[in-house]
């Protein structure tokens, strides 16, 4: 029996294999990662801030717009030759903000915390922003860019207020601002506030190091295996229509049906693991297995039930756009929808993207995989039955 099984496994496989349809199915693939790879290789971002640095001997603003500069993420920094550039740029929407960096800053600093001025250069404000209008989006990238003149402002503050203390009048203000200075290196703090670490299999990675544009892949991989499995099924009816399982015994057909579906879902989800080992997502060889077979399973089951409901192609069809639509929507593959748990709940693609992050949500998707491969069983048996 085994034999007989395997024998049909590998004609359908084989069979599969002669169309041009499915090998343009399976292309889609490297075309996605690479595609992703290749514009996340680039310099892209969310919003594009400019600043100009007033010319000055003072090297506190020079290291601001050098760290500006060097920032890679969601926001980009262009350097402007001067604030009429700056303004020019904004006010004609090729950028979303701007700074203005003052000259001599770190002596703006020293005096006005020592009380020797009373107001700073803009209407108040040591650092001039510009835009045209404000937003939530400018907010956040204005929490950025406090991110990197902190550390300095908050350093020069400290030793301001740190000599005025009666414990450190008896000492060489040099001498004391040379311990404090290194004091304070020893207690900043340079590393990123927030980790992303898989709570499964608690490895750690840096948000830093992680391209936010990539992310979306392993979630638009799982959603091609659902495609592949659904087209499956689609192969399957218009096979079972033309007679291809007519001759087989009863008690086969459903088997051989299951078969069917699983020899396409297998080369798709062997595809997509490979995208996710070549794409830069990947996390570790044993959990990305199992989630990969699991996900196999679960797709194939899904497609199978499928396929054991409808008698004609047009119906499953119509229906197959909606199924990889909803998928993209409700699962976690560009955000986390909440709301409609039992639409997503049915989705194959859901487990194994929240399961990522969760050994209980894993666990979630063996559930689906058993529950789907009942129905689809019966449903199955039940068509057998009653064809013959």
């Amino acid at each position: 029996m085994m034999r007989k099984l395997g024998v049909w496994y590998w004609l359908l496989t084989k069979r599969l294999f002669k169309k041009w349809s499915f090998w343009l199915l399976l292309l889609a693939v490297p075309l996605l990662v690479l595609g992703m790879r290749g514009i996340a290789a680039q310099k892209a971002s969310v919003l594009t801030m400019v600043f100009f640095a007033e010319p000055s001997e003072d090297g506190l603003g020079a290291e601001i717009a050098r760290q500006l500069e060097a920032s890679d993420g969601l926001i980009c920094y262009e350097r402007c030759t001067s604030e009429e550039q700056l303004r020019d740029r904004v006010a004609y929407g090729k950028a979303d903000g701007g700074y203005v960096i003052p000259a001599e800053l770190s002596a703006l600093v020293r005096e006005y915390v020592d009380g020797k001025r009373q107001a700073l250069p803009y209407d108040g404000h040591l650092i001039l922003f510009v835009a045209r209008e404000d937003n939530i989006a400018l907010k956040l990238a204005r929490e950025q860019f406090f991110s990197v003149i902190f550390p300095s402002i908050s350093e020069m503050l400290t030793e301001s207020f740190t000599l005025k203390q009666e414990e450190f009048a008896s000492m060489d203000e040099t001498q004391a601002s040379q311990r404090l200075k290194t004091l304070y290196d020893e207690l900043s703090v340079d590393d990123s506030i927030f980790e992303f670490a898989l709570g499964s299999s608690g490895e750690t990675e840096r948000l830093s190091q992680t391209n936010y544009l990539t992310a979306p892949l392993r979630g638009l991989l799982a959603v091609f295996v659902l495609a592949c499995g659904l087209t499956m099924a689609l192969y399957l009816i218009r096979d079972r229509r033309d007679g291809l399982l007519a001759q087989l015994p009863v008690h086969l057909r459903p088997v051989i049906s299951w078969i069917y579906i699983f020899s396409g879902t297998l080369v798709c989800g062997a595809a997509a693991f490979a995208g996710l080992v070549f794409s830069g997502t990947f996390t570790s060889w044993p959990g990305e297995c199992l989630r990969m077979v699991l996900l196999i399973l679960a797709v194939t089951a899904f497609s199978w039930l499928v396929s054991s409901i409808f008698e004609n192609i047009k119906a499953p069809a119509a229906v197959m756009p909606l199924v990889i639509l909803a998928s993209l929507v409700l699962c976690p593959v560009f955000v986390a929808f909440r709301g409609l748990n039992a639409v997503k709940y049915c989705l194959p693609p859901y487990f194994y993207l929240t399961g990522l992050y969760s050994t209980r949500l894993t666990v979630n998707l063996l559930v689906y995989v058993l529950a789907a491969t009942a129905a689809g069983a019966a449903a199955a048996v039940f068509r057998a039955c009653h064809s013959h």
